[in-house]
């Protein structure tokens, strides 16, 4: 009788344990839902603000048209803000917001996000750079030097 009661719960244990393992091998559907709304915002941030990222006279995309591409970039920083919303440990969503910002010249908002990204991967290069720079724009002279 004890052994038969030790191979139920050994049975059942193993059956809680393979569902585990499956189901941390295959996301449920909701979860892979939340992942392609996810990337698909995170791709249309991307293609908008990308094209302007890169500030100064030597982007042959910088604005030249600035209504239309204002427009493009503003709904760029909303479709990353819905990334942002859905995974706030996306640090490259913050830094892309942050360029777009930046391109709009509001200097607080992109500071903001840009202080995002670093937080989250002081690591990187690229997000410390702008965040120092940002910093400097907005006289924060103090902050832009500590940063790593």
């Amino acid at each position: 009788m004890i052994t038969t009661s030790f191979t139920k719960i050994y049975l059942g244990h193993l059956i809680l344990l393979s569902v585990a393992i499956l189901s941390a091998c295959e996301p449920n559907k909701s979860e892979a839902e939340r992942q392609a709304r996810h990337d698909a915002h995170f791709e249309k941030g991307i293609s908008k603000i990308g094209p302007y990222a890169l500030v100064g006279l030597d982007n042959p995309h910088r604005m030249r048209e600035e209504g239309h591409e204002k427009k493009l970039i503003k709904e760029g920083i909303q479709h990353l803000d819905t990334v942002t919303s859905i995974n706030p440990e996306n640090a490259f969503a913050f830094w892309i917001k942050g360029k777009g910002y930046q391109v709009l010249e509001q200097f607080d908002h992109a500071y903001h996000a840009f202080e995002e990204a670093y937080r989250l991967e002081p690591e990187q290069a690229d997000f410390a750079r702008e965040l120092m720079l940002v910093s400097l724009d907005l006289g924060k002279n103090k902050e832009a030097l500590a940063i790593g």
